[in-house]
């Protein structure tokens, strides 16, 4: 098994620092501070190191530093004993630049994977349970850590549907449909589509059994969650569901049928945890999701992944601060990444289970 941490980082023009460096605990690293002070600017530089984007929004130029037009994130990490240096560089008007070991990347996908690391953040549970689209993300960015053919496929497809959209559009205005374009996209976009759904479908299967494991450990099996795949694939393939909706896709101008409607329900004693779940319990689900998420990428490429909890511990008691950790510090053994506004709640936690740390005062 691989032991994936990141060392050190250094920011310059990230959000609010202009330049920033920190040197990291290779077991857990607690990071806090004020509100507004910088702590999940740092957290979310790491995710960026690893991931080749920001957990928290889609558009570099809502990370530029005020009034600037680019930053620089890089660092060093370690996997097996091997120390690689990353950086990585957004300028407003040019293509970003990913370096690794002063090798010039093609793009972020050669990062991708290589040093896997989640976030956990307050924004999680409202954005998964309102949000299909951001449920099929979780299920997007999990899988395509551990399987490159994966995330070539989803590119693929989205090209085409995009492409296929435009086209119906384009019929919607002029009113001539040419049938050998539709079945075209009808029959590449259906080939990706059976893949996609196929490794969901395995995904998913193997996700609801660590799931179940992880939500029972953080709730003391006072309930019981379960997951399940809702896909029109299951019961038809893409090509006889997009010629059956061929009328309504064109009165329309949008694809009504695909793998991008697929959608991940998540279930609390058999009923869907959006409408029957306490905040408490939303907030074990959407914890239990990520930790299971996690297991299945250090199962599959035997990669430990990175843990970065940004400030999940307010509102909770001593108790449960200090079960929270030891589950993820123990059955994880993962480097860990903790923000917290209190100074001394999650350090005296772990003190009690006897866990080395660093503690970063902002």
């Amino acid at each position: 098994m691989t032991n994936i941490r990141i060392v050190k980082i250094e920011l310059a023009n990230y959000r609010n620092y202009e330049a920033h460096s920190l040197d990291f605990h290779p077991r857990c690293n607690l990071i806090t501070g004020l509100n507004g002070v910088g702590k999940t600017t740092i957290l979310d530089a790491v995710y960026y190191l690893c991931n080749g984007k920001s957990y928290f929004t889609r558009q570099d130029k809502h990370i530029y530093r005020y009034e600037q037009s680019f930053f620089r994130v890089q660092g060093e990490a370690i996997s097996d004993d091997q120390t690689s240096g990353i950086r990585i560089i957004s300028k407003a008007g040019t293509k970003k630049a990913y370096e690794l070991d002063e090798k010039t990347l093609k793009s972020k996908i050669e990062i991708l994977g290589r040093f896997p690391a989640f976030m956990i953040a307050p924004k999680d549970a409202m954005t998964f349970f309102l949000s299909s689209s951001e449920r099929r993300k979780l299920i997007d960015r999990t899988i395509s850590l551990a399987d490159k053919d994966y995330l070539a496929q989803l590119l693929t497809y989205n090209r085409l549907l995009k492409q296929r959209n435009a086209y119906l559009l384009q019929i919607g205005r002029s009113g001539r449909l040419d049938e050998n374009v539709m079945l075209a996209f009808d029959e590449k976009m259906s080939a990706s589509a059976k893949n996609i759904h196929d490794k969901r479908a395995r995904y998913i299967s193997d996700l609801a059994i660590l799931l179940r494991e992880s939500h029972q450990l953080i709730s003391a099996g006072q309930e019981e969650i379960s997951a399940a795949y809702d896909s029109e694939l299951f019961a038809e393939n893409l090509l006889s569901l997009m010629q059956k909706n061929r009328q309504k896709d064109q009165m329309l101008g949008r694809t009504n049928s695909g793998i991008h409607k697929d959608d991940l329900e998540l279930l609390i004693d058999g009923n869907p945890i959006k409408r029957f779940a306490s905040q408490g319990q939303l907030k074990s689900g959407i914890i239990a999701l990520k930790l299971a998420q996690m297991e299945w990428v250090k199962k599959v490429t035997q990669k430990k992944p990175i843990l970065l909890l940004d400030d999940i511990f307010d509102k909770l008691d001593n108790q449960r601060v200090t079960q929270l950790l030891e589950l993820v510090l123990d059955n994880m053994a993962s480097q860990v990444f903790i923000t917290d506004t209190d100074t001394t709640r999650v350090a005296q936690a772990l003190d009690s289970i006897q866990v080395d740390f660093s503690q970063h005062q902002l």
